[in-house]
């Protein structure tokens, strides 16, 4: 071999080490770039050969270029980056909340429920007074207004978390996409796995990827032995080898707005992430925003309740001659189905599109005279459950199971919870009121009781229950019986399909008194607000303007105060959280606990963000470029070239020498 094999062992030298400089040059030039690990050569000793009785080494050879790179810090960085994604996106939605209710300023719905209270308490001092009256109707007009304002903000709130899942969605897919596009050009580069190296510079690029999935969403990485890997997210694959299986939409209608939801492309299986910014935002907007905007409207639903219920029996300064109910849905209004049924589900869907109730079954296919199916167009009222105080309108009825559906679906309703079939926005229960007709020529008052039938037995479908045409029957026949017809308040339905009861005499007027049933204030008879919640809450469209039509007193004395203290005693009624709390109290108690959720939310994300930190900084100890370490890198190899190129030399001229002499 001699010298030939000398001056093999010296080109190997200079080749090794060329690489080496290259390979330091490459870290040096991604120090700050994202996603790029550290590389560095395996340097080897070339196997000897066997010269006579010794062996005799060849030099050293390039075994591979390798990245420094340690899996478990890349999957527990995955792990944190996938928390903190969701952790950042609840922090800012809770930050809207905070922004939506406001509390702290004096717009707050706590200042407006006391200054309607201290209305009332004014009004009652002079009850006659109109300027007393007006500021009365301006602190309910308010009240409603901030109502409306809370309610609103936290609609755009969803709205807004919703374009953002919309926009996460899409990121998804893009990265997932680029993965399964990088699996492709890594197999292709290493030959599935058959080559002695990786494909480092583009196994940085599929890591950097996966990391950013991994804020979008909870996932498991499983690496193939052909180098490609699958990602798995909630037991579906979202990427596998080269095909990235994606996400898709819906739009849907839920509680009152639009908002989409995900499913898997490849099956349609819904798909609700646990972690990352897309199960942070879907925790936020179906679950937090939706949790306040609920709380927000059983406040809005106990002040309409209680005081609707207090102001339908009072008296105005303007004796009441004529008043007409909301309209109600056919089945109801033509007289076939009760004012209101009550039942409970046995059976529903995960998106809450049917009801099915045993209750139900066997009432009529179609109204009498088959003009309207015989519940289509009434509604379906909770009155408990996750959904209480929401109702959504009938579909289709079938009177062989007793199943509704419904429309739009209720998401968030269940086995058990009960509801009412009625045309009304709030539940009536079995009672009766008191009419009151008034002759202003003899000042003299008589009450009629009319009952309303609503116990649901004997059981359904034979049930007794009072029907609308059967309320407008009694009212009639009772005035009729007394006065003599023509009576001098009669009742109708009229061709809109609302009650309307109607003085036909000019010295008589009429009012009502001792609702035990709620019927009047659910069908919007002399109330004082208007609306279903938070966002539809209003003064009474009747009332606006008019302070004289505001019913205060509860007898036919105009100076009578009694419904104006009950309204100002409404303040400290328990009428919130099973009677244990005031409404003032209870909003007190939300806004506590958004401060305390939010708080803690800050604190999570802050926490976990250091983790990550953390995570990062142990991550980039192994993987990340030290330029003072591949300063001492460059040196070595560069003193190690220098000598290999001096050694090639010195064999080079011995050669010469050893030609020159033959």
């Amino acid at each position: 071999m001699g010298l030939f094999s000398a001056f093999e062992i010296g080109k190997n030298a200079v080749v090794a080490q060329q690489r080496a400089l290259q390979t330091v040059g490459n870290n040096i030039a991604n120090a700050n770039t994202e996603g790029y690990s550290r590389q560095r050569v395996r340097l080897e000793t070339i196997n000897s050969f066997r010269n006579g009785s010794f062996f005799q080494g060849l030099g050293v050879g390039l075994k591979g270029v390798e990245r420094v790179h340690d899996l478990a810090i890349e999957a527990r960085l995955r792990d944190a980056g996938s928390r903190s994604g969701a952790l950042a996106r609840q922090q800012v939605v809770y930050g809207r909340i905070e922004t939506a209710f406001d509390a702290l300023s004096d717009r707050a719905l706590g200042v407006r429920l006391s200054e309607f209270h201290d209305a009332a308490n004014e009004l009652s001092q002079n009850p006659q007074d109109l300027a007393a009256r007006r500021v009365f109707l301006e602190m309910s007009g308010s009240l409603a207004d901030s109502f409306n304002g809370i309610a609103a903000a936290l609609t755009d709130a969803r709205n807004l978390t919703d374009q953002e899942v919309r926009a996460t969605v899409d990121e998804i897919n893009r990265l997932a996409a680029e993965v399964a596009d990088l699996n492709g050009a890594i197999v292709r580069a290493e030959v599935g796995g058959t080559v002695d190296g990786d494909a480092n510079d583009l196994r940085d690029k599929r890591d950097l990827r996966v990391r950013r999935l991994a804020e979008l969403l909870d996932l498991r990485v499983v690496e193939q032995k052909n180098g490609a890997v699958d990602v798995v997210t909630s037991g579906a694959f979202l990427v596998r080898n080269f095909t990235a299986f994606g996400l898709e939409m819906d739009v849907v209608a839920d509680r009152g707005t639009r908002i989409s939801t995900v499913r898997f492309a490849e099956n349609g299986q819904s798909f609700s992430p646990k972690g990352g910014a897309l199960g942070g935002l879907l925790q936020a907007r179906d679950v937090t925003l939706t949790g306040f905007r609920h709380e927000l409207d059983e406040m809005a639903r106990a002040v309409m309740t209680r005081v609707n219920e207090l102001h339908t029996g009072g008296r105005a300064l303007q004796p009441m001659r004529s008043l007409e109910s909301l309209a109600f849905a056919a089945p109801q209004a033509l007289g076939g189905a009760p004012v209101a049924v009550n039942a409970a589900i046995t059976q529903t869907s995960e998106s809450g599109s049917f009801v099915v109730a045993p209750l139900l079954k066997g009432y009529p296919a179609s109204t009498p005279g088959g003009r309207a199916d015989f519940f289509a167009g009434s509604r379906v009222l909770f009155t408990s459950g996750e959904r209480a105080g929401e109702s959504a309108l009938i579909r289709e009825y079938d009177p062989l199971t007793g199943r509704l559906a419904l429309d739009p679906p209720m998401a968030g309703i269940a086995k058990g919870d009960q509801f009412q079939v009625t045309s009304l926005l709030h539940p009536v229960r079995h009672g009766s009121f008191e009419l009151v007709v008034h002759n202003s020529a003899t000042n003299e008052s008589n009450s009629f009781n009319i009952e309303l039938d609503l116990d649901g037995l004997p059981t359904p479908p034979a049930t007794d229950d009072t029907t609308l045409r059967e309320v407008v029957d009694d009212i009639n026949a009772q005035l009729e019986q007394f006065y003599g017809a023509p009576a001098p308040v009669t009742a109708r339905i009229t061709q809109d399909m609302r009650l309307e009861i109607v003085s036909t005499q000019a010295d008589t007027d009429f009012r009502f008194a001792s609702d035990t049933s709620g019927f009047l204030a659910a069908a919007g008879l002399n109330v004082l607000f208007d609306g279903s919640d938070a966002g539809s809450i209003a003064v009474a469209a009747r009332l606006q303007g008019h302070p004289e039509r505001l019913a205060i007193s509860a007898t036919d004395d105009p100076g009578d105060n009694s419904i104006a203290l009950a309204i100002a005693a409404f303040q400290n009624e328990r009428v919130m959280a099973a009677g244990t709390a005031t409404v003032e109290e209870f909003y007190q108690g939300v806004v506590g606990a958004l401060g305390v959720q939010s708080a803690e939310a800050r604190e999570l994300a802050e926490n976990q963000d250091t983790i990550r930190a953390a995570l990062e900084s142990e991550r980039a100890a192994i993987s990340g470029v030290n330029l003072d370490e591949e300063a001492v890198s460059l040196m070595a190899h560069q003193r190690a070239f220098q000598a290999a190129a001096r050694y090639l030399g010195v064999v080079d001229e011995l050669l010469a020498s050893l030609i020159q002499n033959l």
